[in-house]
């Protein structure tokens, strides 16, 4: 793998069809959806996946997936959508190259009906600047 430095991972639960599940995000303010990832892309995507594959797999279930691309405040976010047999999302897993954007994505989209299983997200705590004298 890559030197990628993942910053967040969020999973979810939805069941949509597809179009509905990509209107959602673009809803929720992802913009440029691309399915183009390049290699570095699908092997962080890969990585997280059988990290969390606890998280995200049910026992003994068959899906396919398709991997997206999109920005969000000028930040790239990679997705994986989950579907099952019958074509419609179950799970989605989220991942963010940069900090601060995942939690104001997952308010979004719990709004809009997808559920949150799993959420990790490194941020940086701005401190006020202390001076003793």
């Amino acid at each position: 793998m890559s030197s990628i430095k993942i910053f967040g991972v969020a999973i979810f639960e939805l069941k949509r069809d597809l179009d509905v599940a990509l209107l959602d995000l673009q809803v929720a303010g992802i913009k440029n959806l691309a399915e183009e990832l390049d290699e570095d892309h699908v092997s962080s995507l890969s990585f997280v996946e059988e990290e969390f594959s606890e998280f995200i797999f049910p026992k003994a279930r068959e899906c396919r997936h398709v991997d997206y691309a999109g920005e969000i405040s000028r930040r790239l976010i990679l997705i994986r959508l989950y579907r099952d047999k019958d074509g419609r999302v179950f799970k989605a897993l989220v991942v963010t190259l940069r900090g601060g954007v995942l939690r104001t994505l997952s308010k979004k989209l719990e709004r809009l009906g997808w559920r949150k299983t799993f959420l990790f997200e490194i941020r940086r705590i701005l401190h006020k600047a202390h001076v003793d004298y």
